[in-house]
């Protein structure tokens, strides 16, 4: 039995944990572009029609179909009626059979489909069509799709009548059960994909960053019109298990699930730096990945570029009181700031009973403010850790860092070159822009590279004029993503915070120095005791130890106590989740 196939995608930009992921890029072009060439490929689909809404924020993703050249249908009825929105798409295209498909599934493989679309067009009596999966198999990678003939979609959207089961397609046959195909039609699948499990939709930035690397690797080494092989990935995936753990411990929401809201503050500028700003952004990543929060965050400070941000949403403000209204509709706040001020103070103070408060680093000062401290340092005073009790977490183990990518990139390099990379702050403060690099090239052989990394807030690097210096001295200015782009250095040198610890995370050998005394001496002392040969007292001491290192034909060994640094972020949204179900239960009691 023939019939009329209409592939229909479901993609709006409001994702409340990716914003705007259908238009960010895979490689050269948009995710959602990818999506529709792939499905462009299959001959037996006889139309796609890209599915979305009216209201201005999809304004963006209308323009891009029509640019495109693929059929758009926006939606004028509720934003959230998924159900309503394709079945306009399916009564108007008159269609016999409909393949739904997810907008945030770039890797939908065109065999499989084009095999369950002959399916069930060769079994009249069947509604939907199903792979066979091979014996013992728990599934398949497959994600993102549903065939149906139109009959048993007339019937799911008629049983459709829940908020849950109008916002999701199929959810009143998958979840609710409400109603059941009258047969199904089976396809054989390639044993492959049965082989292993793993998300490969976009819903978290980290499901956007393991996508990223796979469309990089893979057209590193093919023409640009080649689609991505969905067996090459699954092979990547059997045999990188740093590839897997990019995404792995991705959170997959329910239909039904209660969804926590939270709310993130930090700040950044001249006196300040990044640091902060790239911690916060740690924590929602990992808030939205492992208990899938809708998370926001709320920045001090004049607006500056930093590449997290792309994919969170968040709001600049000149202060808290601005938006304290808003924060007190969440579920949780997390704070991270340089010092916890009146600005600050007042909003925790209002949030008290209502909001949980979770404060990071310096609100270890003001623990009164806090339901819960995170502290990412080595040492505290024994006083505060008796007295705070399970309200405190600290120690090296609690250090949020972005996590890299290392893969064949993490090798140092080879012969007799070496390559450095020098990171004084996201503003420099100590003023070692115009003292340091004299003393690195005095210090350095000529076959050491020097990388300088200039931030956003830091003054340019004083190197002289002429060609002297130029051969073997790079000044980059803000790259983005720093904790990949240290990736592959021989070693670093770094004043401390964040950086330092995001260098030993990307196996960097990183010589660290203190010239603003931003740890106390007891800190100092804990981490001069763990990394004896990377904790130097003075700017002179780091780039004496800095050449002697360079000197050395062996590799050099990262410190033991690096270890430590990794799943912390993993560790935190649990430990959160946990002190936030307790609070709710808490809450409810007092309630009744």
């Amino acid at each position: 039995m023939a019939g009329r196939v209409v592939a229909v995608i479901g993609a709006r930009l409001n994702s409340s944990r990716l914003p705007r992921k259908h238009l960010l890029h895979l490689a050269s072009e948009p995710l959602i572009a990818h999506v529709v060439d792939r499905l462009r490929q299959v001959p037996e689909i006889d139309q796609v029609v890209l599915a979305t809404t009216a209201d201005d924020y999809n304004h963006d993703l209308v323009t891009w179909a029509a640019d495109y050249g693929v059929a758009c249908h926006a939606f004028d009825g509720d934003v959230n009626d998924l159900m309503g929105r394709v079945n306009e798409v399916v009564v108007q295209e008159d269609a016999d059979i409909i393949l739904y498909v997810c907008g945030d599934c770039p890797l939908i493989d065109m065999d499989t489909v084009a095999a369950l679309l002959r399916a069930l067009k060769d079994a009249p009596d069947a509604e939907v069509s199903k792979l066979t999966l091979p014996n013992g198999s728990q599934g398949t990678i497959h994600v993102g799709f549903d065939i149906v003939r139109r009959s048993f979609w007339n019937r799911m959207y008629a049983a459709s009548s829940t908020a849950d089961e109008r916002e999701h397609v199929g959810a009143a046959w998958h979840h609710s059960k409400k109603v059941e195909p009258a047969a199904i039609a089976y396809a054989n699948d390639a044993e492959v994909f049965s082989s292993i499990r793993h998300r490969i939709s976009v819903d978290t930035a980290q499901d956007y960053y393991f996508m990223r690397r796979v469309y990089e690797d893979w057209y590193a080494c093919h023409d640009q019109g080649t689609p991505v092989a969905l067996e090459w990935v699954v092979d990547r995936l059997t045999a990188e298990p740093e590839l897997r753990a990019i995404n792995a411990d991705v959170h997959q929401r329910g239909v039904s699930e209660d969804i926590k809201e939270i709310a993130l503050l930090s700040e950044v500028g001249p006196e300040i730096g990044l640091g902060h700003l790239s911690r916060i952004c740690v924590a929602a990543f990992a808030l939205q990945a492992t208990m899938g929060a809708r998370v926001r965050l709320f920045i001090r400070g004049q607006v500056v570029p930093f590449e997290s941000l792309n994919l969170l949403p968040h709001t600049w403000v000149d202060g808290f009181q601005s938006v304290s209204d808003e924060v007190l509709g969440h579920d949780a706040v997390i704070v991270d700031l340089k010092e916890i001020d009146q600005d600050a103070s007042t909003l925790m103070a209002r949030c008290e009973g209502n909001v949980y408060r979770v404060g990071i680093d310096r609100a270890l000062h003001a623990d009164q403010l806090f339901d819960f401290l995170w502290v990412p340092s080595v040492y505290l005073p024994e006083e505060a850790v008796t007295r705070l009790g399970a309200k405190l977490q600290y120690g090296l183990d609690c250090m949020l860092l972005r996590q890299p990518f290392l893969g064949n990139r993490g090798q140092a390099s080879e012969g007799t070159a070496k390559r450095v990379v020098i990171l004084t702050g996201g503003s420099d403060p100590a003023g070692l822009a115009q003292v340091l690099p004299e003393k690195l090239l005095a210090a350095l052989h000529g076959h050491v590279q020097i990388t300088w990394v200039q931030g956003p807030y830091a003054a340019t690097p004083n190197v002289g004029s002429g060609t002297q210096a130029s051969p073997r001295w790079t000044t980059a200015v803000s790259p983005p993503d720093l904790h990949q782009f240290v990736v592959g250095f021989d070693a670093a040198l770094c004043v401390f915070g964040v950086s330092f610890y995001e260098c030993l995370n990307a196996h960097v050998p990183t010589i660290v120095f203190d010239p603003l005394k931003a740890a106390t001496a007891e800190e100092w002392q804990v981490l001069k005791k763990q990394m004896p040969d990377f904790v130097m007292q003075t700017v002179d001491d780091a780039v004496s130890q800095l050449a002697s290192m360079m000197q050395q034909a062996a590799p050099v060994e990262i410190p033991a106590a690096a270890d430590r640094l990794q799943g912390a972020q993993g560790r935190f949204a649990r430990l959160v989740q946990e002190k936030l179900q307790a609070h709710s239960r808490g809450a409810l009691h007092n309630a009744s």
